[in-house]
């Protein structure tokens, strides 16, 4: 019984609302028509009036078509088109060379090189002129070319040094810069730090995985490579076959007082380079340092210890070095509990793509070439790490291999 009384009432509520809702619609459209009864006489003026004004528009129109013909209607481009077009903006054309580089841009090495070879040989010819006792009249423009070799000599290296200069303080600012945006810093920075390790920040990952990333979508994606992802442990075996146990070396120098170790190279390179800095050397010594500095690099044990003993080079502190020995740059470790089974931190990428070959050519159902990738983090350990991200002891290495 209530839900029929409940009906009722609600059918009772639907028919009043309908009836005042009549009731408004009514009086609306009693006001609506006397509006328009008021203000029929105002508008029928307007239209008149805007429809002479159009009358004239509609004629000065017609004469302008007349002398004008009307443009064609573009045809619609099809789906083809569009696509041919969008190729067309996005084509880039590359310059047939590329723009001059400032006068500051880089120490120009080799012509001072060149330059000092110069002024080694012309100063032979002098030396034989003189010991031959050769004429004043052969003997002076001989001199005047060797005083003129030496002055060009010394002006370029004034701007290599200028340059140099302007280089390291644009690297230091650039670092000051990096350090205090968190970009990167030193890693375990409140503890000390350990030279070449980096901790990056939140806008050095963003500007990392962006690098990645372009680098993958380049050459993985685009060169349609065969990508791989191996562990960073390497087992002995695999490094003994591909030469790093015996040869991924450096030569190194201890100081025999305080023990610290140096790149025995790079202690004779800074040493005969600032060595060759003496204006008070004759051509023929600045040329002979400056052999032997760029030589280092190639030298064995033995050359090595020659050097240092013929310039009498010693540690930044002023002590004599021990004789040279070889480094391994490669982080040792044990794998598994025993600690018979030797292992090492991959010093490169390289391996794990090559003992994947056979894998990698059935993947690719036996078609060659191919080429492979892989993104990883590698490890060295560097004698003495410098240069900011250039040279540490841990850092992302991408490597490309066409097999």
């Amino acid at each position: 019984m209530a839900l029929q009384f409940k009906k009722l009432a609600r059918k009772d509520e639907l028919h009043v609302l309908r009836s005042l809702h009549e009731k408004e619609t009514q009086a609306n459209s009693h006001l609506v028509s006397k509006g328009q009864k008021a203000h029929s006489s105002g508008e029928a003026k307007a239209e008149k009036e805007s429809h002479d004004k159009h009358d004239k528009h509609d004629k000065q129109d017609k004469h302008a078509k007349k002398e004008k013909p009307a443009a064609k209607e573009e045809p619609k481009k099809t789906a083809k088109a569009v696509v041919k077009a969008e190729k067309k903006e996005l084509k880039v054309e590359f310059p047939e060379s590329l723009p001059a580089e400032p006068d500051d841009a880089l120490p120009d090495t080799d012509e001072a090189k060149g330059l000092g070879r110069k002024v080694g040989e012309q100063g032979d010819v002098v030396r034989k002129l003189k010991e031959q006792k050769a004429p004043k009249s052969q003997l002076d423009p001989e001199l005047k070319l060797l005083q003129s070799l030496k002055a060009q000599l010394k002006k370029l290296e004034e701007v290599n040094k200028t340059v140099k200069d302007k280089q390291m303080a644009i690297r230091n600012n650039l670092e000051g810069v990096c350090m205090r945006k968190f970009i990167y810093i030193p890693s375990y920075e409140i503890y000390g730090g350990v030279g070449g390790l980096f901790d990056f920040g939140p806008p050095g990952c963003a500007i990392l995985q962006n690098v990645l990333a372009l680098w993958r979508k380049h050459f993985v994606l685009h060169e349609d490579m065969l990508e791989v992802s191996c562990p960073s442990m390497t087992p002995e075996i695999v490094l003994k076959t591909s030469g790093h146990v015996d040869r991924f070396t450096d030569w190194m120098v201890k100081d025999l007082v305080k023990g610290d170790g140096y790149r025995a190279d790079k202690i004779v390179e800074e040493h005969l380079g600032k060595l060759a800095e003496n204006a008070a050397l004759s051509a023929a010594q600045k040329l002979d340092i400056l052999n032997d500095c760029n030589a280092a690099g190639a030298m064995n044990g033995e050359q090595l210890k020659a050097v240092i003993q013929k310039y009498a080079i010693k540690s930044p502190d002023g002590n004599e070095f021990g004789d040279p020995y070889t480094f391994n740059l490669m982080f040792g470790t044990q794998i598994g509990p025993t600690g018979k089974f030797q292992g090492y931190l991959r010093p490169e990428t390289a391996q794990g793509i090559f003992v994947n070959f056979k894998r990698l050519l059935d993947f690719n159902a036996g078609q060659m070439p191919f080429a492979a990738a892989q993104i990883g983090t590698a490890f060295r350990n560097e004698i003495s790490p410098r240069a900011g991200l250039l040279r540490v002891r841990e850092f992302s290495w991408r490597k490309l291999s066409t097999l």
